[in-house]
């Protein structure tokens, strides 16, 4: 006699892939490919009992019927009111990669893109981060998975704590997942400031402020050794807030700038942060520095940032202030090494909500140099060989600050409008002299 679908869990644990498929092929049959919710429901609760007790056959084994449960969610423990997740869930907490690929291949989510109601979510990265399973994340990253994730780390209710992905593994200090996050698009200054946010609201909870501290400087830090080419503002950052309170010294700012600058011993000290006069901030004090993990992995990034932004050093302070950045601080030598690292002349900078072009995000370099009225650094950009004046738009010539800087310079728009390769060069002068 065939055993009821309620016998299913007996029969993973009994390892007895023969008769599971029976009963789901019977179920099938029965319901003409339609299950009923609470036969999923207990079919996906046999999945999680196999990927539990790491049976790979009989996960596989039920996967191949095409029930599509990939992304049904199960309680975590079998208790009537018990936290539900998805199938993926369970196989990143295993840190079974096999498990995960068998559930990818059946069409499992790897990212959310709706709300939970179109079955869509983010659990199995989420998961993989947090345990520290490099393989699953990697593998997630691949298949679509957003690097740029956040993970509630709250304890209670009443908290609300939460953290990036590449907090999580600051946190951990887990450079492999660290690397694998920053390769796929995570974003370093939306976790450091998420990160202060948390750090702050911890500390005011904490009766254990020492041990908080600590551990919020060892993470920062960490984080840092990867910020190379971040260039904080003082409006967002106010003045490296987030270093206030912490010791910094042996922090790695190499390559890091405030306000287009490259951050110097005399930039903290100003600052009054403590610790200023032991941080890293020449590549001779980065040379004086013991072998270890850590040198190793800043002198990596360091290489890696060079590659996509060019070398320049001055006085052993690196430089890898962005294009857009180099042009606000008036640092003709900066734009020049980003371009000869092949950073394009056209390529649209992004500067935020304050961006002086007030009705777009992203700022060409070109109106940039003209506003900030550097003519060597217009000529700089003008001359390149792969520089497309029609790349200016008519919303642009509408811009009122850039009508402003018109009547302000209107030799550098002459030279600007001459060195546009298109038909249209004259008449951008004239649209603009008739704007004003």
């Amino acid at each position: 006699m065939m055993s009821s679908v309620r016998n299913l869990s007996m029969l993973v644990q009994e390892n007895n892939l023969l008769e599971i498929k029976k009963i789901i092929r019977k179920l099938k049959e029965e319901s003409r490919g339609y299950l009923r919710h609470e036969d999923e429901i207990i079919i996906a609760s046999a999945v999680r009992d196999a990927i539990l007790s790491n049976k790979t056959d009989i996960v596989r084994g039920i996967m191949e019927e095409k029930l599509y449960i990939a992304d049904r969610r199960v309680p975590v423990e079998n208790k009537k009111y018990s936290e539900e997740k998805p199938l993926i869930y369970f196989a990143a907490k295993s840190k079974s990669l096999p498990m995960v690929k068998i559930l990818v291949e059946a069409e499992a989510s790897v990212k959310k893109e709706g709300s939970e109601g179109n079955g869509t979510n983010d659990e199995g990265i989420r998961t993989a981060v947090i345990t520290g399973a490099m393989d699953i994340v990697e593998f997630l990253l691949q298949q679509g998975a957003l690097a740029n994730g956040i993970v509630d780390t709250s304890e209670h209710y009443e908290e609300i704590e939460k953290e990036t992905y590449l907090g999580i593994a600051a946190n951990n200090q887990d450079h492999e997942i660290a690397k694998d996050l920053l390769k796929y698009g995570a974003n370093i200054e939306n976790t450091i400031a998420l990160h202060n946010e948390r750090f702050r609201d911890r500390l005011k909870r904490t009766h254990d402020k020492q041990s908080e501290m600590k551990a919020y400087q060892l993470s920062t830090q960490f984080l840092l050794d990867y910020a190379m080419g971040i260039n904080f503002n003082s409006h967002d950052y106010n003045n490296l807030d987030f270093l206030r309170d912490i010791n910094i010294a042996g922090f790695n700012f190499l390559g890091l700038s405030l306000d287009g600058k490259p951050i110097t011993k005399e930039t903290l000290r100003s600052l009054k942060l403590i610790g200023a006069d032991q941080a890293i901030t020449t590549l001779d004090e980065l040379k004086q520095m013991r072998s270890s993990h850590r040198k190793t992995v800043i002198q990596e990034n360091l290489e890696t940032a060079y590659e996509n932004q060019g070398k320049f050093v001055k006085n052993g302070i690196v430089n890898l202030v962005s294009i857009g950045d180099a042009i606000k601080a008036n640092d003709k030598d900066a734009v020049d090494a980003r371009l000869k690292a092949g950073v394009s002349p056209n390529l649209k900078c992004k500067l935020g909500l304050r961006s002086i072009f007030y009705d777009t995000d992203d700022t060409l370099p070109i109106l940039l140099a003209v506003l900030v009225g550097n003519m060597d650094i217009i000529k700089l950009l003008v001359e390149h060989p792969d520089f497309n004046g029609t790349t200016l738009t008519h919303r642009q010539i509408q811009s009122r600050n850039l009508q402003l800087c018109f009547l302000k310079s209107f030799s550098q728009f002459f030279l600007l409008t001459l060195s546009f390769q298109c038909h249209e060069a004259w008449s951008i002068m004239e649209n603009l002299w008739v704007a004003v």
